[in-house]
């Protein structure tokens, strides 16, 4: 392995020992869990995964490492990277969701790519995909065809921009900033500092 990819998973070892700790405290881990259908799977759904969780749908309490299949349900927090069709986390996420629809109850931190990515609650970091919703406060980048955010601090790109506040700027054929006073809907370019 090379210094910058030791480097690399280093890195990717702190960041997610942290992120790790901000969820309860980890319940009898395991560190791999098969699942066909849970609740047909090796561990119970009420034990948490330090490591591999693979099945084509999964649920677990808290699930750190990789997190791969068909519907990945975590019950409270997710940490690592997430890869399915449907992922589903009802509390938080540190790290990376790629699937067709990515759905988070309280946070993320970090990166969701995917046909449909929503977080109900704050978002500290990336957002890409034709349809990108933050429910409450977006702090980072939404790229996508339709962005919505109820509260934007950073950059939208897409056809279609709409948020409540905004703190920077919006880039798409159709932008809107509820909130401000002069020229809420522009076209090209909106923008609100």
């Amino acid at each position: 392995m090379s210094r910058s990819g030791i480097r690399i998973f280093c890195i990717l070892v702190v960041v997610l020992s942290v992120s790790a700790a901000r969820c309860r405290a980890f319940y009898e881990a395991v560190p791999i869990q098969l699942s066909l259908w849970a609740p047909v799977q090796v561990f119970s759904e009420e034990r948490d995964v330090v490591g591999l969780r693979l099945g084509l749908y999964g649920a677990n309490a808290n699930v750190v490492g990789l997190d791969v299949g068909l519907w990945n349900q975590t019950y409270d927090c997710q940490a690592g990277l997430q890869v399915g069709g449907l992922n589903t986390v009802d509390s938080r996420v540190a790290g990376i969701q790629l699937g067709i629809a990515n759905l988070v109850g309280e946070g993320l931190s970090g990166w969701q790519g995917g046909f449909f990515n929503l977080v109900n609650g704050e978002v500290h970091g990336v957002q890409t995909g034709p349809m990108n919703m933050g429910m409450m406060v977006v702090h980072g980048l939404q790229i996508g065809v339709v962005n919505y955010a109820q509260d934007m601090t950073g950059l939208q790109i897409g056809l279609f921009n709409a948020t409540q506040v905004m703190y920077g700027l919006q880039i798409g054929i159709v932008n809107i900033i509820s909130d401000k006073e002069s020229l809420p809907i522009l076209p090209l370019i909106n923008a609100a500092f």
